[in-house]
C-alpha cells in the first residue's frame, strides 16, 4: 500500500512539471500563440507545492541565518556588545521597538541590554558552531509539541522575532537575565553543535527555538525513563496525594526535627494552589502600567518546581525572580490556542523567590488560579 502510494504521488509530480514545462514553453517559444491556462484541479495542486516550497525554503534560510547570527557572537562578543550598544535607541520604556519587528514588551527595557553589554564585554571568543542536522531534528519535535500544547519550553526559545538578528539578539539579552540559561548555552564553550527550528505562528507570527547537544542526551534520558516512570507513577502520585494537606503544604507522618514543619513553609510543598485576582489596587508595574501579584517561594539549591496561572478573564503573564530582581524565567501563553502561562524552573541557590502573576497588557483584569508544584 505504501508503494502504491510512493508510485502514485512521485507520477502526480511528474505529470504537474510535465503540465508546467509544456505551459511555459507554449508561453516562451510561441509567443504568437496564446498561452494554454491550466486545468483548476492541476493548477491548485501546483500553487500548493509551490507554497509549501516557498515556506520551507525561507524556513531553512531563517534557520541558518539565525546559527550564523549566533556564530557571529560566539567568535566577536565584543563586536557584538558594540552593535547591541547601537540599539539603545529602538527602546522606548519596556517596549522594544527594533526596526522590521513588530514592538515587544521586555521587563528592564534599557537595563536590561547594558547588563548584556557588561556581560559580553567579559568574554573571549570562542569556536563557530555548527548547524546539525540531527539537533534540528529534535528541535522541530519539540517545537511540534509546544505547538500542540503537551511541552513548554523555558530557555532558548524566541517568540514574535522574524529576524535572524532580533531573534539572537532576544536570545543573548534574556529580558533581564543575562547569566541564564539562554546566554549560558550561546556561549558554553564546551558545545561544538546547534540545532534551530523556526516555525510560523498565529499569535507571535514566529517561534524559533535553538538546542545544543545536551538537548539529545534529554531526549534520551526522557525516552529510557518513560516506562520507568509509567509503572511508578500510580504509587507515588497515590503516597502523594495521601500527604498533601488541602491548600498549603505536605509534611510527612514523621518529619525530620531538622526540617520546618511550619505551613507556609514551600520547602516541604508537593502543590500550592492559590485563588487570586488582578484588581485596583494590586501593584503597578510603573514602566507599562498592569497589574501584578507576589507570591514568595523558598527553595533550597538544585529545587525544581512547574508553576502555572489560568485565568478565563484575562491574558496571563508569569515570571519567577530571584531576591535581586533577576527574572530567572519567563512566559506569555502555553501555546498559540492557550492564553494561560506556564513554566519550569530549577532554583540556582537557596533563599526566597517571588512569584510574579501579572496581566500582559495594561487593562487585563480578574481571577486567576496559581499553581506550583514540584
Amino acid at each position: 500500500m505504501y508503494e502504491m502510494k510512493y508510485f502514485k504521488d512521485y507520477a502526480l509530480k511528474i505529470l504537474l512539471f510535465t503540465i508546467l514545462i509544456q505551459s511555459l514553453s507554449i508561453a516562451v517559444f510561441k509567443p504568437t500563440v496564446q498561452a494554454q491556462s491550466l486545468p483548476k484541479k492541476y493548477l491548485s495542486l501546483v500553487e500548493e507545492l509551490i507554497a509549501q516550497n516557498s515556506l520551507s525554503s525561507n524556513r531553512l534560510m531563517l534557520e541558518q541565518a539565525i546559527a550564523k547570527e549566533i556564530n557571529r557572537a560566539r567568535t566577536d562578543p565584543d563586536g557584538y556588545a558594540d552593535w547591541l550598544k547601537d540599539l539603545k535607541q529602538y527602546y522606548d520604556g519596556v517596549w522594544l521597538k527594533l526596526p522590521g519587528e513588530k514592538p515587544i514588551r521586555t521587563n528592564k527595557g534599557l537595563q536590561a541590554l547594558e547588563d548584556a553589554v557588561d556581560f559580553l564585554q567579559e568574554l573571549d571568543p570562542l569556536p563557530p558552531l555548527t548547524l546539525s542536522t540531527e539537533l534540528t531534528t529534535v528541535m522541530q519535535e519539540k517545537l511540534q509539541a509546544i505547538e500542540a500544547g503537551n511541552q513548554f519550553e523555558t530557555g532558548n526559545v524566541s517568540y514574535g522575532r522574524t529576524t535572524a538578528e532580533g531573534i539572537v539578539m532576544q536570545l543573548v539579552i534574556g529580558d533581564g537575565f543575562i547569566n541564564g540559561s539562554n546566554s549560558q548555552n550561546i556561549f558554553n564553550p564546551d558545545w561544538k553543535e546547534t540545532g534551530i527550528a523556526c516555525q510560523a505562528d498565529s499569535r507571535y507570527d514566529n517561534v524559533c527555538l535553538v538546542g545544543y547537544e545536551e538537548d539529545i542526551s534529554e531526549q534520551a534520558v526522557d525516552n529510557s525513563s518513560e516506562t520507568n516512570l509509567e509503572n511508578s507513577s500510580a504509587t507515588a502520585n497515590s503516597e502523594q496525594l495521601e500527604s498533601k494537606t488541602s491548600t498549603l503544604s505536605t509534611e510527612t507522618e514523621q518529619p525530620s526535627s531538622e526540617i520546618s514543619t511550619d505551613p507556609n513553609d514551600s520547602s516541604l510543598l508537593l502543590e500550592k494552589i492559590e485563588q487570586g485576582s488582578l484588581e485596583e489596587g494590586d501593584t503597578v508595574i510603573p514602566n507599562d502600567g498592569s497589574l501584578y501579584d507576589s507570591y514568595p517561594l523558598e527553595g533550597k539549591a538544585g529545587d525544581s518546581f512547574i508553576i502555572s496561572v489560568e485565568s478565563e478573564e484575562f491574558d496571563t503573564f508569569l515570571a519567577i525572580m530571584d531576591g535581586e530582581g533577576n527574572i530567572l524565567e519567563q512566559n506569555d501563553d502555553v501555546s498559540d490556542r492557550n492564553s494561560n502561562s506556564r513554566l519550569k524552573v530549577t532554583l540556582p541557590k537557596a533563599g526566597v523567590y517571588n512569584v510574579i502573576v501579572n496581566a500582559y497588557d495594561k487593562g487585563g483584569r480578574g481571577k486567576y488560579v496559581l499553581t506550583i508544584r514540584r
